[in-house]
Order: structure tokens, then C-alpha cells, then sequence
């Protein structure tokens, strides 16, 4: 990794409708990258919790206010290829908008207990369908075999990405909807995630 000595990969993670930056910590988060880490089993990288999008639902804020904020201040790697976005529920949703419209700056999206909201199929084919080989991303997806709505919206999306050619893998394990679930397979996520670094 170039410049891996003085700068550092990010992944900016989202949290879920009425949750907080810091809901993702208190689900335990750290401790998993804090073990991998200094294991060795991931490189170190910057993680940057952000406010939720109740208000802001295409999550232009944290696009056009946050990130670049954050990246005249630490030091991240200026390369698509090291810059990530990952969610749950409606933080999912919102990594899969900010890698759609903007994947000259996100190069995957980390989906966990969500998939393509409903009615928003037409606008995720047309984004994907503007993806080039300079553009092409990568998705991960995660929802508990007890969350049967969201997925089924992953297995929607699933089945877009596929016929699209985006590289996607999407994992089903025993939970529900909740951080717990989604925490507990945090690990599978992040050794995926460092594949593309």
C-alpha cells in the first residue's frame, strides 16, 4: 500500500434511523477493529462514524460537509481504492447511495441489514449502469435470517448487482435486526473489505 506509512485508508460508517455516531462503539465495534488491527489480520485505517440521515436522506452532508472535512484534517489516502462506506439499515442504505452516485470517490459499500429500498430499483440500475472499469465497485451485504424484509431487499439487490456485473457477496446469518447482528459479523466484513486494499 503506497504511502502506507504516513497515511491511511478510511471507512466512514453510518449508523441506522434515530442512532448516533457513537452507536456503532457502544455495539462493541472498537474491540474488533482495536483485535485485528494489532493482530495484523487487517491494516491500520481511519474509521469515521457520521450522523445519521433521518433528515438528509441521499446523505449529501456527509459528502459535500463531512468528508472532506475529514480529509484535510487526518491523514487519508487520496485514492477511491482505500475509501469506504458501510451502514446499517438505513445507514446501509445510505452507503449504497454515497458508492452509487459517487464511485469515483468510494470504491465498495458495506450493506448490513439492508438492500435496495423499495421503488428505488429503477435509480440503482441507472447508477450501476454508469459504472466504467476506472468506477467498478465492490458491495458487501449481511442481514439476519430473522430480518425477512430487509432480506428480502438485500436479495433485490443482490439480484441488480448481479445483472449489473458489480462484484457483490451477500451473507445470511442467524439475527435479527440490531447492532448486535451486524457487529458480530463485522470481522467477515473488514477481511473482505481489505481484499480491494
Amino acid at each position: 500500500m503506497a504511502g502506507s506509512e504516513s497515511h491511511y485508508p478510511v471507512l466512514y460508517l453510518v449508523p441506522g434511523r434515530s442512532s448516533a455516531p457513537g452507536t456503532w462503539f457502544e455495539a462493541g465495534i472498537a474491540d474488533i477493529f482495536d483485535r485485528m488491527i494489532l493482530s495484523k489480520e487487517i491494516p491500520p485505517f481511519i474509521v469515521v462514524t457520521t450522523e445519521n440521515i433521518d433528515n438528509d436522506p441521499m446523505a449529501g452532508t456527509i459528502f459535500n460537509e463531512l468528508i472532506p472535512h475529514i480529509e484535510s484534517q487526518y491523514p487519508i489516502l487520496d485514492d477511491r481504492r482505500y475509501r469506504a462506506v458501510a451502514g446499517g439499515s438505513l445507514g446501509g442504505i445510505a452507503a449504497y447511495r454515497l458508492a452509487f452516485q459517487h464511485p469515483d470517490t468510494f470504491s465498495s459499500a458495506g450493506i448490513f441489514g439492508a438492500g435496495a429500498i423499495s421503488g428505488e430499483e429503477t435509480r440503482i440500475n441507472e447508477w450501476l449502469s454508469s459504472l466504467n472499469e476506472e468506477t467498478r465497485l465492490r458491495v458487501f451485504m449481511d442481514t439476519g435470517d430473522e430480518d425477512p424484509l430487509m432480506l428480502d431487499r438485500a436479495e433485490v439487490m443482490k439480484s441488480l448487482l448481479d445483472e449489473a456485473g458489480v462484484e457483490n457477496q451477500l451473507h445470511t446469518g442467524h439475527g435479527g435486526h440490531n447492532y448486535a447482528y451486524w457487529v458480530g459479523n463485522f470481522e467477515m466484513y473488514l477481511k473482505w473489505l481489505v481484499e480491494g486494499w
